[in-house]
C-alpha cells in the first residue's frame, strides 16, 4: 500500500478544516462599518518623478505621505498613517497603487492596499478627483485579526488632498 497519497489526502482534509474553521471563528466577528475622512495639507513628505517618453506628458511619481484619519469611530479616529503609493499619470489621468499603515496612539496598527484612478476635474486646471478600493491585510494589538475592504473617493487641489472611505471590517 502507498502511504504517499493517503498522507496527502489526510493533509488536504486537514488544511480544508482549519481553513473552514478559520472562516467561521472571522465571520463570528461582527462586521462593523466604518467611515474615515482625510485631510492632507501641503506637499507630500517625500515624492520621486520620473518622466516617461513614450507618450507626452507621460510620468511615474512615488510617493510617501502622511496625514490624520477622522471617523465617527472611536477605534479609528485619530489614527495616524504612513502612505508610500505609486502613480501612473498621462495628462493628468492614471492610475494609482500602494501601502498604508495606520496607528492609533496606543501602538495598534492596520496594514492597508489600496489602487485606484485619478483624473483631471474638467475646467479647473491643477484639481483632481481619485476614487479606488482598499482592502485591509491585517494588523496588531488590537487590530491583529482586522479584515476587510471598501471603497475611497477624494479630491486634489494645489493646497492638498482630502478623501473619505467607507470600510466594512472584522475584528
Amino acid at each position: 500500500m502507498n502511504i504517499k497519497p493517503i498522507a496527502g489526502n489526510v493533509l488536504l482534509v486537514a488544511a480544508f478544516f482549519f481553513l473552514a474553521c478559520s472562516a467561521s471563528a472571522d465571520d463570528s466577528k461582527a462586521l462593523k462599518h466604518v467611515v474615515v475622512r482625510t485631510t492632507l495639507i501641503g506637499k507630500d513628505t517625500s515624492r520621486t518623478t520620473a518622466t516617461v517618453s513614450d507618450v507626452p506628458n507621460h510620468e511615474m511619481s512615488q510617493r510617501y505621505y502622511s496625514y490624520t484619519v477622522r471617523s465617527d469611530d472611536k477605534d479609528f479616529d485619530d489614527m495616524r498613517t504612513e502612505n508610500f503609493a505609486h502613480t501612473d499619470t498621462t495628462d493628468g489621468k492614471g492610475t494609482h497603487t500602494g501601502y498604508g499603515v495606520w496607528k492609533n496612539k496606543q501602538g495598534d496598527s492596520i496594514n492597508v492596499q489600496f489602487s485606484g484612478e485619478h483624473h483631471p476635474e474638467s475646467g479647473h486646471a491643477g484639481n483632481a478627483e481619485f476614487s479606488g478600493k482598499v482592502t485591509v491585510r491585517g494588523g496588531t494589538g488590537k487590530f491583529a485579526n482586522i479584515s476587510g475592504q471598501g471603497n475611497y473617493t477624494g479630491q486634489i487641489t494645489p493646497s492638498g488632498q482630502t478623501s473619505e472611505a467607507a470600510l466594512d471590517t472584522r475584528y
